[in-house]
């Protein structure tokens, strides 16, 4: 199988990892996983869809329009949050101490962008 190099980053609420153009493994199909270095990775296809609350939903807020998106790449994105043990598994060393207390399922924050963009380079798939 041949690997290919994750090269985008982003933080999406906090830590949640969006690996953003990458490379599906061969076929893979809308939602399919990998497991890069204990981190679960979902593949989202190119495509279209709908973002936005409609007219009629309920407790709606002004500026949720309906807007059509289109992905023209796809991009595989983190399950879950990076956790801590995770982060050491991957980069090794951590830009800041961890949270204390909180054990190695705890997941990392406070990383910025570059960070973030590193410890995707360190994923292979």
């Amino acid at each position: 199988m041949k690997k290919h190099l994750l090269s985008t980053a982003l933080l999406i609420a906090g830590t949640a990892l969006v690996l953003a153009a990458g490379e599906p493994v061969r076929d893979s199909k809308a939602g399919e996983e990998r497991e890069v270095a204990g981190v679960k990775l979902c593949w989202c296809p190119a495509g279209k869809f709908l973002m936005g609350s409609p007219l009629s939903e309920p407790e709606r807020r002004p500026g949720e329009d309906q807007v059509q998106v289109r992905l023209s790449k796809g991009f595989w994105i983190g399950k879950h949050e990076v956790t801590q043990s995770q982060w050491r598994r991957v980069v090794g060393v951590f830009p800041g101490p961890f949270t204390a207390g909180e054990g190695d399922n705890f997941p990392v924050y406070t990383i910025n962008f570059a960070e973030a963009e590193g410890f995707c380079k360190n994923l292979q798939i």
